[in-house]
């Protein structure tokens, strides 16, 4: 299974489209998640039809911005479970696997509102017991070492994350590609790039799919970069060109004590 995970700041613009639409005819994604879509109803359903997935289910713009989709083929049951304007969360039942949860995520770019956004997180944690991966545009890096071109971050935004997913107990599950998913697209030292796009999981999902890896895309037409995440229950030949990304801080968190060997055993033994 193929998940594409993607801040594709409108889809108003033909370039912006005719990008999309290409990737997913060279990845063929059974899910689709995008977030500040800026998509009426109705365009949210001729955009359906033009990438051809069977269903979508859009959480509309507000204003001029904004705006989430979800789009899923037949051979995916998912059934959606509660939305907001920063997260559409779903159930997966496959036939082979145990029930599994994915939500999609879009963090405030507010940073006066983050706070209501981890507390959102948490509300989601409680919800369900079932395994559980989370990805998207949190809006937010974990540490400065996902920052450059800048300053860097102020130490309690990056603590207030760090915290909200330990309250989750959700772990960054890795990723391979370039190291940072967003930029301000500017030239020299103008130029800030940080990881804001990131997926997250529980152990017990992390379990159950071993061979689940993220790749970071080329960003055809935004400054975010879309995120593709493989899922399968074992070890695969497509991680074999994967360089797994390791950062020291995750060990700080007990939760990811467990998705960290897990990641790390799957590597070495490619």
């Amino acid at each position: 299974m193929k998940i594409i995970l993607w801040n594709c700041r409108g889809l108003g613009h033909p370039r912006t489209v005719h990008a999309l639409l290409r990737m997913v005819q060279h990845h063929s994604p059974d899910i689709l998640f995008l977030s500040e879509t800026r998509l009426s109803s109705s365009s949210s359903e001729r955009l359906r039809l033009k990438l051809q997935f069977n269903f979508c289910f859009p959480v509309l713009r507000s204003g001029l911005g904004g705006g989430l989709l979800v789009m899923w083929n037949a051979s995916c049951p998912l059934t959606v479970s509660s939305f907001s304007s920063s997260h559409i969360d779903t159930v997966i039942n496959l036939q082979d696997a145990l029930s599994w949860r994915f939500t999609g995520i879009y963090g405030s770019p507010s940073t006066g509102s983050r706070p209501a956004f981890w507390s959102l997180l948490r509300r989601l944690a409680a919800a369900s017991s079932l395994p559980w991966v989370c990805g998207g545009d949190f809006n937010e890096i974990l540490s400065n070492s996902e920052i450059a071109g800048s300053n860097g971050r102020a130490e309690y935004l990056m603590q207030n994350f760090r915290d909200a997913l330990q309250d989750c107990a959700l772990c960054d599950i890795g990723y391979s590609g370039y190291s940072f998913t967003w930029s301000n697209n500017r030239s020299g030292t103008a130029l800030v790039e940080e990881r804001l796009d990131r997926v997250v999981s529980s152990d017990s999902w992390s379990q159950q799919f071993l061979g689940a890896y993220l790749r970071h895309l080329a960003s055809p037409a935004s400054d975010h970069s879309p995120l593709l995440l493989t899922i399968s229950r074992g070890p695969t030949i497509s991680n074999r060109s994967c360089r797994f990304h390791f950062e020291e801080f995750w060990c700080k968190i007990p939760e990811c004590e467990s998705i960290i060997k897990n990641s790390w055993m799957r590597m070495t033994t490619l």
